[in-house]
């Protein structure tokens, strides 16, 4: 090299050097300025446009990652790391089956790219091709077995198969995962179905949504079967809906202090702990009544509405997870 292209490679390098370490600290801008810089010396710079490309997805614009990204793959077709990223950035596209091609391009390149495979495993799922999607998570665990969403994501698919027997067991890695709520610390033993409950006290308590706990307080009436004292513990807007439903002994307003009983139990781990199948889900009729205060409202509100009437009011949220990139 010539001194001046020593000189330069040198800045180049100090330039990527300090790009990594804004960007480690979420100071995307500066970062971006870094890398841009080695780019107007050098455009064929792999590396910088490389980080442009992982940039423009962690500041939210895929488009821009998108361009980046093909431009470092041009330079550069062999490198597993750079089709993952183009996957993920696709991916937040929705295009679902170009994101497909660059996680397959990655293992090709990358037989033991775990991530690759769960991110594979990840897009299967969304196009609902769902053994192809297990098929990509083991092979994912096999890998890494380290990778905690890939066991949360493989619980999901499960359930979302009907497939409860291996299911809800691979539910409980939510907790590692951080996708069933703040883990608590309880001063009861944790109920797993397996102890007794004749003459104890439980609490069971809400962990997730309004949604979740609206469908998993179904099992109170059950649990309160096996002997117990059934303590529920729910949002705060849920408490009136719930209140006198079977087999709750005390219900009680998230936030409240806790009484002392026996056991404690998260409301979506007692699916596992009664071995719950698409055989065995309980409660096909209903088990929430409306306040009949409420109903006599609504039937004076609706007394001039002829006809079948019938009130839905729904809203829910889904958060897959996948690996950053």
């Amino acid at each position: 090299m010539k001194p001046k292209t020593v000189k330069q490679h040198r800045k180049n390098n100090e330039l990527f050097e300090r790009g990594l370490a804004l960007q480690r600290k979420g100071e995307f801008a500066e970062a971006g300025k870094c890398y841009l810089k080695i780019i107007a010396s050098d455009p064929k710079s792999f590396d910088a446009l490389h980080m442009l490309g992982v940039l423009g997805y962690q500041m939210d614009n895929p488009n821009l990652s998108v361009q980046f990204l093909l431009k470092a793959i041009e330079l550069n077709s062999n490198n597993a790391r750079v089709y993952y990223n183009l996957g993920a950035a696709l991916k937040k596209l929705n295009r679902f089956g170009d994101a497909l091609n660059c996680y397959d391009r990655a293992i090709e390149l990358n037989k033991t790219f775990a991530e690759a495979h769960f991110n594979r495993g990840f897009i299967l799922a969304l196009m609902m091709q769902i053994e192809a999607a297990l098929s990509s998570y083991e092979t994912a665990i096999r890998l890494d077995a380290s990778l905690i969403q890939v066991h949360w994501n493989k619980a999901l698919v499960l359930l979302l198969k009907g497939d409860y027997e291996n299911g809800w067991p691979l539910y409980e890695w939510g907790w590692r995962a951080s996708q069933r709520g703040a883990v608590r610390e309880f001063s009861q033993v944790l109920w797993t179905g397996a102890e007794g409950l004749k003459g104890k006290s439980i609490l069971l308590h809400a962990e997730q949504g309004f949604g979740d706990t609206i469908q998993f307080c179904r099992y109170t009436q059950l649990v309160a079967e096996l002997g117990a004292h059934v303590v529920l513990e729910v949002p705060a807007p849920l408490r009136q809906l719930l209140t006198g439903l079977s087999g709750v002994a005390e219900i009680i307003e998230a936030g409240s202090a806790l009484p002392i009983t026996d056991y404690h139990c998260p409301l979506m781990s007692l699916p596992l702990a009664f071995k719950t199948r698409l055989s065995n889900v309980p409660f096909s009729a209903a088990y929430l009544v409306a306040d009949s205060s409420k109903k006599h409202i609504w039937r004076q509100r609706l007394a001039h509405v002829r006809g079948l009437k019938i009130g839905l009011v729904w809203n829910g949220g889904f958060r897959p997870n996948q690996p950053e990139v």
